[in-house]
């Protein structure tokens, strides 16, 4: 996991690694135990709360699953 400098100062930048870690956390039974995810936190995640963390996750991982088991 990956949150640049550039999200925000350290307070900003631990919340948005605190709610990817947690997301994890609670979604690690639905992932295929031989994936590997790769998170990069870009600018707008400061401005999102928790819950519009997990479902941009949420939204992300799907689409990923879909295109790896489709091709």
């Amino acid at each position: 996991m990956s949150v640049s400098r550039r999200v925000g100062n350290a307070v900003v930048r631990n919340y948005v690694k605190r709610c990817v870690r947690e997301w994890f956390r609670r979604e690690r039974e639905r992932l295929p135990r031989s994936s590997d995810v790769v998170v990069i936190a870009r600018r707008p995640a400061a401005d999102l709360d928790s819950r519009q963390i997990a479902q941009a996750l949420d939204e992300l991982v799907a689409r990923a699953l879909r295109k790896a088991f489709t091709t």
